[in-house]
């Protein structure tokens, strides 16, 4: 494969906003934070994750996959806290990167949405999406996102180039089909949440990862950037992205860099067995519950820790499922 050769000018990430993205504060948190382990029963880091969880429209917990995790609330927790990952390596990103190099969710040409004389792109791309998606794309979690024509001129601020003007015919295909792999509520106290959605699609022939930013602002989801990152330069940890070049010496961006870490996860170094969704099985977790002790005590696996202060049981986390019909994902997000 090529590298990308497209030339352009390089998106100012700390416009006004909402176009303030970097200012030293990562724009999204990981699924699992930093855990605050202050007894060292993993209590407070497992609440933070289910309070973080992604859930469907019932209040069901999503595997990386989306669909509904096998594993009840305790064992969901358990499996994505550190420990249990550096045991076991990062089955999460494992999960993440397998998706983000299998089948194409769109397949392009590369000639989509280039020049024409007497039309501007940002028409041209606003009115496809008006005619040919009704301005909307629903992602199974979120819900339904707006298309809209000030998302496209967002998006073109960030840099433009012919790749990156094509991989627009992959943005309602990438919000409905791809996964969110990034999450951050209350962006800088500014009154809106931010999602990262990625998608695997093929672009002139080449395999591409391409990730679509979405803000959310009282109950309203819009379509805010879009980025077509070229799946050889994110397995050897470059860092092109279509429409703009890469200057040395320059800050990565926080899309870019969360796309990167997906791809240098390496998928031998996960050790623990996976059920069909993509997560490790109960009986791996309920195993590695019964034999890790970190701090010198068993996790989760007592009423009581040693000190008297109730550990992380399965009545924990039943408390933090939200009843049906009420989504924990959008309002409750981990903290940075």
């Amino acid at each position: 494969m090529n590298r990308e050769t497209d030339q352009s000018t390089r998106g100012n990430w700390d416009d006004a906003e909402p176009k303030s993205i970097s200012e030293g504060q990562p724009l999204f948190t990981a699924p699992t934070g930093t855990p605050r382990e202050r007894d060292g029963s993993g209590r407070e880091e497992a609440a933070a994750i289910l309070k973080a969880a992604p859930r469907d429209r019932a209040g069901r917990l999503l595997a990386p996959d989306g669909k509904p995790s096998e594993l009840p609330p305790e064992l969901y927790a358990t499996a994505r806290t550190e420990a249990f990952k550096r045991d076991n390596g990062d089955w999460e990103a494992g999960a993440y990167r397998k998706f983000l190099e299998s089948d194409p969710v769109a397949e392009l040409t590369g000639e989509e949405f280039q020049k024409s004389v007497g039309s501007s792109l940002v028409d041209r791309v606003a009115e496809w999406f008006g005619s040919e998606h009704g301005g909307v794309a629903t992602n199974p979690e979120i819900g339904e996102v707006a298309l809209t024509r000030q998302g496209v001129q967002d998006s073109i601020s960030h840099g433009i180039g012919r790749q990156k003007a094509a991989a627009f015919a992959a943005v309602p295909d990438v919000i409905a089909k791809g996964i969110i792999i990034g999450r951050k509520e209350n962006w800088k106290g500014r009154g809106y949440d931010t999602y990262v959605i990625a998608a695997p699609i093929r672009l002139a022939g080449e395999l591409r990862t391409e990730i679509v930013v979405v803000t959310r602002k009282r109950g309203d989801n819009r379509f805010y950037l879009h980025e077509a990152y070229l799946n050889e330069n994110l397995q050897k940890g470059l860092s092109f992205k279509a429409g703009a070049s890469q200057q040395p010496g320059a800050p990565l961006g926080d899309i870019e860099t969360l796309a990167r870490n997906v791809f240098s996860v390496n998928p031998e170094s996960i050790t623990v067995p996976l059920d069909a969704n993509g997560e490790p099985t109960a009986r791996a977790v309920e195993g590695w519950l019964a034999s890790h002790k970190p701090e010198g005590r068993p996790l989760h696996t007592s009423p009581t820790d040693t000190t008297g202060e109730p550990s992380f049981t399965e009545k924990d986390a039943l408390e933090l499922v939200p009843p049906p019909g009420i989504t924990n994902n959008i309002h409750t997000l981990l903290p940075s």
